[in-house]
């Protein structure tokens, strides 16, 4: 029977563990197959075109925009091999699609796989995904021309709320010594205007920050206290 551990690993550790040579290479080298590190306690192959696929690829699902925030150790319950899977904030699994599928000709190698989450790979079955477009070199630096304007529009629409937040906020009084003695937090208009930039880009799309799971929740507790004092 298939079981999950419950530690959960972050890409950076990850990353570690496996290194940046299994991670990064296109292709598992010819007799470095079956290597394999200890995990705590368990057997892992540090080759595997799923890692590959993320860590080049990315963690975010080309169709619903999902991210991947957390790596869980899964194996059988009788033996000691395990393997990294990757899940949401919401315990979606990623996966590695082909982007042709092999029943349609595909390939097994990176350039025909993307990241995609188990519901939209679920719906997705064996159609050819419109990301087809994206081997061609000319149309997909057409569309990472997009991809890029789109960012650059939530970036500044982020940065617009950030900066009302802020007026709104009464910075004046804001920052006074009552506020540092309540909250422990010693925060300057520049300091502030960043955490509020990052909320709003986290509001928008959770993927256009590379912000990891633990800083934005360390994030989210540095503006919960200002907005408890303000409402005191």
């Amino acid at each position: 029977m298939e079981v999950m551990e419950e530690k959960e690993y972050t890409p950076d550790e990850v990353l570690a563990i496996i290194g940046e040579h299994a991670a990064m290479t296109p292709t598992i080298p010819r007799g470095e197959k079956k290597l394999s590190v200890d995990v705590d306690g368990f057997q892992v192959y540090v080759h595997s075109m799923r890692y590959k696929t993320f860590f080049q690829k990315g963690f975010t699902c080309t169709k619903c925009g999902r991210v991947g925030t957390h790596f869980v150790l899964v194996g059988d319950d009788k033996s000691k091999r395990r393997h990294f899977e990757l899940f949401s904030d919401d315990q979606v699994l990623m996966t590695k699609d082909h982007i042709i599928p092999v029943s349609r000709g595909g390939k097994d190698s990176l350039d025909n796989f993307q990241t995609m989450c188990k519901r939209c790979n679920a719906a997705k079955g064996n159609e050819v995904d419109n990301a087809l477009r994206l081997l061609t070199p000319k149309a997909k630096a057409a569309t990472m021309k997009r991809q890029d304007a789109l960012a650059r529009k939530a970036h500044e629409k982020a940065r617009a709320d950030a900066q009302t937040r802020l007026l709104e906020m009464k910075i004046n009084w804001l920052f006074d010594s009552a506020f540092v003695s309540a909250t422990g937090h010693a925060l300057d208009e520049d300091s502030l205007l960043a955490d509020l930039e990052q909320a709003a880009i986290l509001e928008i799309k959770p993927s256009l920050s590379r912000l990891r799971h633990d800083e934005r929740e360390e994030l989210r507790g540095r503006l919960a206290s200002i907005e408890n004092y303000l409402a005191e």
